[in-house]
């Protein structure tokens, strides 16, 4: 069995079509656990609908209603609720093809020790890629530099499916004190404890993107906390010098991802009161980024080196665009 946990917070307007993607699902042996996470709108009320309209269904429904927690919370609630020996994780506001958990079961028949399968991910201001239909299998390192480098993978849960038994031996679970990047922290960590992993290039999995996302909004000071989630990332046990290295790396993007916002959307007094901060958290791996940089690609790799000959000119390059 597969256990699917949606977290549900006000999508009313797209949970039914995120559920009936899953009930169209070409592999049937699944349970969903939603999640209500203190919804104020009608969210509950249609889960419970489709709870008691889904009887006649394949798919087993459990309902968790709980105060406003946020989407890690949300997350953990779910994962002591599971029953299946794999776990997906899907946004309410998503949706996923006809044989996304039949890609991703598949993966796992395709190699015994392999212990996450992946596919990638279709956004909804990008058109479909055409590629070949293909499986590939990485290593620890080789996966994360996928996490890191290739946009069909990323440090995303809902594109992959995880076991069951990883997670609840090694209590792994979601850092609720951080609000940015919290689920890669959450992918890090649990690949630690993995052999192999397995990456399908077929776009499976339907990400909308939403201006009110943690990710799109505009300043909140729960931007900052994209610090303390490499604070953790860098503290997990068992990462090598290697991976350590790749962490550095998207450490330094990251931060750049965040001075971004910060000077497109904070206020004089957001500017003030997080600027240097951010500034400092740059300067800590200077080296090993004009070294290795590039691979993040130009896109901040060129902004880094203006930041280093004065930190203003990043501000003016990014204003300007």
């Amino acid at each position: 069995m597969i256990s699917v946990i949606i977290p549900c917070y006000n999508c009313e307007h797209s949970i039914r079509n995120c559920y009936n993607s899953i009930l169209n699902q070409s592999y049937k042996n699944i349970e969903i656990i939603f999640v209500n996470d203190g919804s104020t709108d009608n969210t509950l009320s249609i889960i419970k609908e489709i709870e008691k309209e889904n009887k006649k269904n394949h798919i087993k429904i459990q309902i968790i209603n709980q105060d406003n927690k946020g989407v890690s919370n949300a997350r953990n609630s779910g994962l002591e609720m599971v029953n299946g020996k794999y776990i997906s994780f899907i946004d309410s506001d998503d949706y996923v093809d006809a044989n996304f958990f039949s890609t991703l079961i598949e993966q796992f028949d395709y190699n015994e020790f392999v212990d996450m399968s992946v596919v990638g991910v279709l956004k909804s201001s990008e058109k479909l890629l055409k590629k070949d239909d293909k499986i590939i299998i990485l290593n620890k390192e080789e996966f994360l530099e996928n996490v890191f480098f290739n946009k069909q993978v990323k440090g995303y849960t809902w594109n992959k499916l995880f076991k069951n038994s990883l997670i609840k031996e090694n209590n792994i679970k979601f850092k609720e004190d951080i609000t940015i990047m919290e689920d890669l922290e959450f992918c890090i960590n649990y690949l630690q404890f993995c052999n192999l992993f397995s990456i399908s290039n077929k776009q499976l999995y339907h990400y909308i993107i939403e201006e009110s996302s943690a990710m799109n909004s505009t300043w909140n000071k729960n931007k900052m906390t994209v610090i303390k989630t490499f604070d953790y990332i860098k503290n997990i046990n068992g990462i090598n010098k290697h991976q350590r290295n790749l962490i550095l790396l998207d450490e330094v993007r990251s931060f750049l991802w965040l001075l971004g916002q910060l000077y497109r959307t904070g206020s004089k007094e957001d500017l003030k009161k997080n600027e240097k901060i951010i500034w400092e958290k740059l300067k800590e791996n200077k080296i090993n980024f004009i070294l290795k940089g590039y691979k993040c690609g130009f896109k901040y790799y060129i902004p880094y080196l203006l930041f280093l000959i004065h930190p203003k000119l990043l501000e003016v390059s990014i204003k300007l665009k």
